[in-house]
Order: C-alpha cells, then structure tokens, then sequence
C-alpha cells in the first residue's frame, strides 16, 4: 500500500510495475503449461517404450526377416502362415479378388 501514492503520482512507474505483474504472471503460466504437459508426453513415451519392449521380446528380437513391409513386427509362422508372401491381409484380399474377377 505504501506505493499506492507513487503510482497515482508518476504514470510511468504505473505502467512498469502493472507489465512486471503482467510479464511475471505470463512467464509463470507458459512455464507450468510445458512442465504439465512434458511430463505427460514423457510418461506416454516411456509407456510406449515399454510396449514396444515387450512386443520385441515376446516376438523373439526384431531380425530384418520378422519386419514387415509397414514397420510392425510380426512372427515368423504369420508371416510364412499367409501363402502370398505379404502379412498384410488387404494385399491378400486384392489377390483373391482379381483371381475371382478373371
């Protein structure tokens, strides 16, 4: 409250003091907001680090033949299980279709 008559006095010492309250109250609100949600993606990252961990390990490692064209990994008797050569199910269906169409 003392500085009440100052600010009332001298426009200028106004204005600095009302774009520090401003400025302070803007760096404080961007700050939390990218802790908040660098947090959150962090802990969604390393839950899907952990996923794909586990994916990796129940499919016995991720050697280049157990890759799939699309990225994901798969077995090997999915992969073999399918006749066409190709694990996609859509690039199976599309056979099927033009041996059917002919």
């Amino acid at each position: 409250m003392s500085l009440c008559p100052i600010f009332f006095k001298y426009k200028y010492a106004a204005s600095a003091f009302v774009s520090f309250i401003f400025l302070t109250a803007s760096y404080n609100g961007a700050t939390y907001y990218i802790d908040f949600y660098g947090k959150r993606l962090q802990k969604e990252v390393e839950r899907l680090q952990a996923e794909i961990s586990d994916l990796r390990s129940k499919n016995g490692g991720d050697s280049p033949e157990m890759i799939a064209s699309n990225g994901t990994s798969t077995s090997t008797s999915a992969a073999s299980g399918s006749g066409s050569g190709s694990v996609n199910g859509s690039h199976v269906a599309t056979k099927n279709i033009e041996t059917s169409a002919i």
